[in-house]
């Protein structure tokens, strides 16, 4: 038995196996925090909203910040930002991520127990992610988001080729060469940055009861999900804007890869041409695979692929990967123990 762990900018997820079953659990990676009132603590207990409270302050989390943050007139805030905007929030950003941490991550089935454990591209709380899941009693095992798609997805080409995680913080692209991670490059944009252009151009802006200014991303990403053909054929402002942003991050990650795998010996050296495995929730969107097939044709570009499959179908590719990465490494330990 064995479990994973995929620490998203956007939602955090994670995948037990449990006999011949995969138990999957996930949580918005997300906090909100306005006062105290009796008022309002009121109409939640009333609501059977799930809060918690510090000093005079009620915070919501998880999947409670993301569905009623706003119907309370306060943002939800990320816990990667970069930089909170009160010390506080700091504080607070921490406690919740240990807090989504141990509802998702179920105890361990034996001492040291492996997690492997997908961490967001960001350095904000990462060392608090792995020293939760130590506090748990697991031992964590790092695997990128890219590497994990591979592990997931490459199982007929022997692990090789390129596995794209496009994710809500970042995008991370990792080339392998019969499992073995060769090359990784990650971009720090991903969709929810496409989500604040959208918002900034079409200003959808709204003050919480603080008086603090926010982008309605949430609001944008609904409106995204809705307008499934805006790849394939934009007809409105909104679609084609979001055609331009996603061309332009998508340009911008296959040239800095590129990049950054062409000064690789092993990369260049690789058997090509390749297979690419794209997930993440951008994949969803109709359109995607065409996009990034005419990035590459007009993006330098080192590794020759044949092929851009994407898989869309499932929220947990990358959980699948990690706990496949978990498995072989619980083998590994059992074999040199014996």
């Amino acid at each position: 038995m064995s479990i994973s762990l995929d620490v998203g900018t956007d939602t955090l997820k994670s995948l037990r196996r449990q006999g011949n079953q995969l138990i999957a659990k996930k949580c918005r990676g997300l906090f909100a925090v306005m006062d105290g009132s009796e008022t309002r603590r009121e109409l939640l207990n009333n609501l059977k909203i799930p809060y918690s409270t510090a000093e005079e302050q009620i915070v919501l989390m998880g999947d409670a910040a993301s569905h009623y943050g706003e119907m309370f007139q306060t943002s939800s805030l990320s816990l990667f930002t970069e930089a909170k905007s009160r010390s506080d929030e700091a504080v607070l950003s921490a406690e919740v991520l240990q807090a989504l941490i141990q509802s998702i991550l179920d105890k361990p089935r034996y001492a040291q127990e492996t997690c492997a454990v997908v961490l967001p591209a960001t350095n904000v709380n990462r060392k608090l992610i792995t020293a939760a899941i130590r506090d748990l009693g697991y031992q964590p095992l790092i695997i990128s988001s890219g590497m994990a798609i591979i592990l997931a997805e490459m199982v007929k080409t022997s692990f090789n080729g390129i596995g794209l995680s496009l994710g809500a913080g970042s995008c991370t692209m990792s080339l392998a060469h019969h499992g073995e991670e060769v090359a990784r490059y990650t971009l720090p944009l991903g969709a929810n940055w496409v989500d604040e252009q959208l918002a900034e151009a079409n200003e959808d802006i709204g003050f919480d009861s603080r008086g603090h200014r926010y982008l309605k991303t949430e609001r944008v990403r609904n409106w995204k999900e809705s307008h499934t053909g805006a790849f394939v054929n934009p007809s409105t402002e909104g679609e084609l804007i979001l055609k331009e942003v996603y061309t332009q991050m998508l340009k911008e990650l296959f040239t800095q890869a590129g990049e950054n795998f062409s000064l690789i010996p092993r990369v260049l050296n690789s058997p090509q041409p390749m297979t690419m495995a794209v997930s993440g929730g951008p994949s969803r969107l109709p359109g995607i695979r065409e996009m990034i097939e005419r990035t590459l044709l007009t993006t330098p570009f080192p590794i020759e692929i044949n092929r851009v499959r994407v898989v869309s179908e499932s929220l947990y590719v990358v959980s699948r990967g990690a706990l496949i990465h978990a498995e072989l490494e619980q083998e590994s330990s059992l074999r040199k123990a014996g």
